[in-house]
């Protein structure tokens, strides 16, 4: 074998090897996934949204006909992929999480103490809300936004 033809077979074999490294980097799924939960009192006491919540003020006025939106607490969780974790939300709220991994995303059945069950794909930074149960003694409403960190 010449030289300029021992050349040209390494440089393919770097080539597959590169390429062949980038496909399998590509299918890595994640072993761990990080949640953050935030459970919001949405009322019509004419209060607006909390300032903590103005990330999301736009997304909870066009989905629910509320005038209020208080958060009640925001906590994160971990949880091992695939695997379950329960978290507590506050108000005597817990949510079990279910979850694998999906490509980028993760599959995550989540069932909400208040008897809400919902099974969502979760993408990075992009929030879900829930709909919850209605506030004892009062006109409102709990919801929960999950999103994947």
């Amino acid at each position: 074998m010449n030289r300029s033809s021992y050349i040209a077979t390494v440089a393919i074999a770097l080539l597959a090897f590169a390429f062949g490294t980038n496909t399998s980097l590509a299918q890595v799924r994640p072993s761990k996934a990080s949640v953050e939960l935030i459970l919001v009192e949405a009322s019509n006491n004419n209060s607006g949204v909390d300032s903590s919540l103005t990330a999301y003020a736009n997304t909870l006025k066009r989905l629910f006909r509320f005038n209020s939106y208080r958060q009640i607490s925001r906590t994160t969780t971990q949880l091992d992929l695939p695997g379950s974790t329960v978290a507590k939300l506050g108000q005597g709220n817990t949510l079990k999480i279910t979850a694998r991994a999906s490509g980028r995303e993760i599959a995550a059945n989540l069932e909400w103490s208040a008897g809400i069950h919902a099974r969502l794909k979760l993408k990075p930074r992009t929030p879900a809300v829930l709909g919850g149960p209605k506030i004892k003694n009062e006109s409102g409403t709990y919801l929960l936004i999950v999103k994947l960190r």
